[in-house]
This record gives C-alpha cells, sequence and structure tokens, in this order.
C-alpha cells in the first residue's frame, strides 16, 4: 500500500499543476452542467406558469426525473475521463488537455453510465427491502434501536457496492472494457488485492468527505485526493497486469 502510495505521491510531485489542473476541471465541469440543467428546468417551469399547467406535479416529477438522467450521465463521463486523465499523467503520455478530457468524456460516457446505472439498479435492489421494513413495519411497531442497525445495515451495503464499483470504472477508463468485463476486472483485484484494496477504499472514502468540508475541502480535493487516487489506479493497474500475465 505504501509502495502505491509513494509512486502516487511522485507523479503527483512530478507535475502537480496538471494533477490539480485535471481535478478542477472536472469539478467546474460538473458544476457547469448541473447549473445548465437547473436553468433548463427553471425554463420549463416558467413555460408552465405561463400556459397554467403548473397543477401538472408528474410532469414535473417526469422532466425533472429526465434531466438527472442527463446529469448521471455526465458524471459517470466526467468521473471516467479523471480517471483516464490521471492514468495518462502517471505514464507521462502527455499533458492533461481540457478537449481530450471533454472529448473523451463525450465518446465513452455511455460506457460508465452504464456502470452507474447497473450501481444504482444493485443498490435500490438491496436497500428497498431495509426502507419497505422501516416505513411498512418499524414505524408502526417501533423496535428499539432497530432503526440505527437498518441505517448502519444501509451504509454497509453503500458502502461495499460503492468499493466493489471502484475499480471497475478504473477498468473501464484503463482498458476501455465494458460494464461486466469492468466488473470482472474489479473482483479479479480485490482476489488478488482484497486487503490493500479495501483499505485504500477506506483512506478514499475518508477523503471523499474531507471534500465535503468547507476549510478543508480545496486541499483535500485539489492534493490529497488526487495523490491518493493515483496511488489506487496504480496499484490496480499493477494488479490487474499481473493478473492478465
Amino acid at each position: 500500500m505504501f509502495k502505491s502510495l509513494g509512486a502516487g505521491l511522485d507523479a503527483f510531485k512530478a507535475n502537480p499543476f496538471q494533477f490539480v489542473y485535471a481535478t478542477f476541471i472536472s469539478v467546474l465541469l460538473n458544476l457547469v452542467v448541473l447549473l445548465a440543467l437547473l436553468g433548463v428546468y427553471l425554463i420549463f417551469f416558467l413555460i408552465m406558469s405561463v400556459l397554467n399547467q403548473t397543477s401538472l406535479v408528474y410532469a414535473f416529477v417526469i422532466f425533472a426525473a429526465f434531466l438527472t438522467l442527463i446529469y448521471v450521465y455526465f458524471l459517470s463521463a466526467f468521473k471516467g475521463s479523471l480517471i483516464r486523465s490521471y492514468q495518462q499523467l502517471i505514464s507521462k503520455k502527455g499533458r492533461f488537455s481540457v478537449r481530450d478530457f471533454y472529448g473523451y468524456a463525450l465518446s465513452n460516457g455511455s460506457n460508465f453510465f452504464a456502470l452507474t446505472l447497473l450501481k444504482l439498479f444493485l443498490l435500490i435492489v438491496l436497500i428497498a427491502p431495509l426502507v419497505a421494513f422501516y416505513y411498512f413495519y418499524l414505524l408502526a411497531h417501533p423496535i428499539k434501536y432497530v432503526d440505527y442497525l437498518l441505517l448502519v445495515l444501509g451504509l454497509g451495503v453503500l458502502f461495499i457496492v460503492e468499493m466493489v464499483f471502484n475499480p471497475a470504472y478504473m477498468a473501464a477508463a484503463l482498458y476501455g472494457s465494458g460494464p461486466g468485463r469492468s466488473l470482472k476486472f474489479s473482483f479479479d483485484f480485490y482476489r488478488k488485492k482484497h486487503v490493500l484494496g479495501f483499505l485504500f477504499f477506506v483512506m478514499y472514502s475518508f477523503v471523499w468527505l474531507f471534500n465535503l468540508v468547507p476549510l478543508i475541502q480545496l486541499g483535500s480535493l485539489l492534493i490529497v485526493f488526487p495523490i491518493l487516487y493515483s496511488g489506487f489506479i496504480i496499484l490496480f493497474q499493477n494488479t490487474i497486469m499481473k493478473v492478465k500475465a
């Protein structure tokens, strides 16, 4: 683990501006897409208001769901493009380019979007019974501490699913593999490096949470995250190379 982290740190120190720039552009493009879609929804609301159709709640829900899918598509695409950008900087195959970043996201976004949809479907299937049990039984028949237990189980399911799919995104970005083969690469990785993979993802989860803390999020997002994730990519790539050999 420390060897991979050291390699990630060395890659970052060799070209820190490019790593920071790639991360910043990823966040910026996600924000631009989000604001653009919110603007589209606002325009839709104004049009419906002019037509005096604001009582059609289902129309607003359907349109909001449609825009949410579009955002999830770009969110997935930019995530894949960021992984590819990190890998290129690690291997010193070139400098970061906004045009290449956006072009790769557009041309390969469907692959990452399919992975995200599969992940969301799996989460719904696994968490829905917990939610159903809470609303249809536990609210009417309270049992001490069971609500907390359900919360812990739900967070555990979320953690495990995210842990499994994270290397799958790496595989899709590094090897251009489809969702099924990307997940196979992920299982191969954890089969060989289950302890290191788990520890890396735990650290990744903490860094991701730190990205939400206002006072430290800039340092966490622009410095710690690229170093840690680069180390994760290096560990994954080295492990898969041995599996494929």
